[in-house]
């Protein structure tokens, strides 16, 4: 009688952990902080595979003809120095909402793009403001009609900018409920419009889009006003 062969188990995917932390990214498996460095250097070699999809995002005209990463200036060192046809651009990226302007203006170039999450109502002379989330929207719609390389770099992009929110993501949490339940948290809120938590990585208030403040029994006995439940929800800033 012969024995029974073990059945093979197929797995598609095998969970990768760097530290205790689940990597979701190709990005993530080089480090779960967020670095600059790392993703200048993705936006570039992005950059360099459909330069003309994405250097219009950041101001640049004519044909490019060079990119290169990390370019040493006479005041500093640039992420992204780019040279087309028609002249040179310089693009400075912060992963917060820091304004680096001034540097910007440092270095010899026809065109500066500032790529950081923050948003500006004014264009400055000769500087153009980018939003991470502009870059995201404009790397999917590019992606639909790319090669299968430049679409799976492009998606691997994206989800490191969603994992540590830096853009929104395409499913998000919509609602997330917490307890309001004694004056000063109380106040804060309806007077300062703001709610406090600690913050920690995949916290999913950082993920949600609106949140909903529960009055407690406390706070109702306390204020005027107040009542128990939940009368509205608030859109997450």
């Amino acid at each position: 009688m012969k024995s029974a062969r073990p059945s093979k188990i197929l797995v598609e995917e095998v969970q990768l952990m760097r530290g205790s932390e689940i990597v979701v990214s190709l990005l993530g498996a080089f480090g779960q902080s967020l670095k600059e460095t790392r993703l200048t250097a993705w936006l570039g070699y992005l950059l360099s595979m459909k330069p003309e999809r994405l250097a219009p995002l950041f101001g640049f005209k004519g044909n490019v003809l060079e990119i290169s990463l990390e370019n040493h200036h006479e005041d500093g060192r640039s992420d992204i120095f780019v040279k087309t046809s028609q002249g040179l651009g310089v693009i400075e990226a912060k992963v917060d909402a820091t304004d680096a302007s001034a540097q910007l203006k440092r270095y010899q170039a026809r065109w500066r793009a500032l790529l950081t999450l923050g948003y500006s109502n004014t264009q400055q002379s000769g500087i153009r403001h980018v939003h991470w989330q502009q870059l995201a929207d404009c790397l999917d719609e590019v992606a639909r009609t790319a090669s299968p390389a430049f679409k799976f770099l492009a998606t691997q992009f994206i989800k490191h900018l969603e994992e540590h929110h830096m853009i929104t993501k395409t499913e998000p949490l919509e609602i997330y409920a917490r307890e309001i339940n004694e004056p000063v948290t109380l106040e804060l809120f309806i007077k300062g419009q703001i709610y406090g938590c600690v913050y920690e990585k995949r916290n999913k208030v950082a993920e949600a889009q609106y949140f909903a403040p529960h009055f407690g029994d406390k706070i109702d006995r306390q204020k005027r006003g107040i009542s128990t439940g939940i009368s509205y929800v608030a859109r997450v800033e």
